[in-house]
């Protein structure tokens, strides 16, 4: 059996410490460079775009392609277009950030390729 000194145990623990550290560090800076651009969604029926910064955090604009209704209608039948309104919004802005997850994923990838093979046979 092998019994730890203080001072060994206090530099090992200063070992993972400074891997730990190091490891966020290069995260941080892979995310961080993925996610330098906006990225674009559309809602399902393409009617709606949106764009959101890189880390997706942050919705930059929202256009629909065909306005918003029509107001000449009577407000029963907006409850419709608001529906739809609202549902290509959440759509739009969503695929928008799958957008921006999925280069961060790829950027984390490249960065710890190992990491994300084990992750692969895990799953298998």
């Amino acid at each position: 059996m092998m019994i730890m000194h203080r001072e060994e145990l206090g530099e090992l623990l200063d070992r993972i410490h400074n891997q730990l550290n190091a490891f966020q560090a290069r995260a941080s800076s892979a995310i961080s460079t993925a996610s330098r651009d906006s990225f674009t969604g559309y809602s399902n029926d393409r009617r709606v775009m949106a764009v959101v910064s890189g880390d997706g955090r942050t919705v930059l604009d929202i256009r629909m392609k065909q306005g918003f209704g029509d107001l000449n209608r009577p407000a029963w039948l907006l409850a419709d277009d608001i529906d739809l309104a609202c549902r290509g919004i959440v759509e739009a802005i969503n695929s928008a950030r799958r957008e921006a997850v999925d280069q961060s994923v790829e950027a984390l990838t490249k960065e710890f390729p190992e990491a994300f093979e084990l992750l692969k046979d895990l799953k298998e």
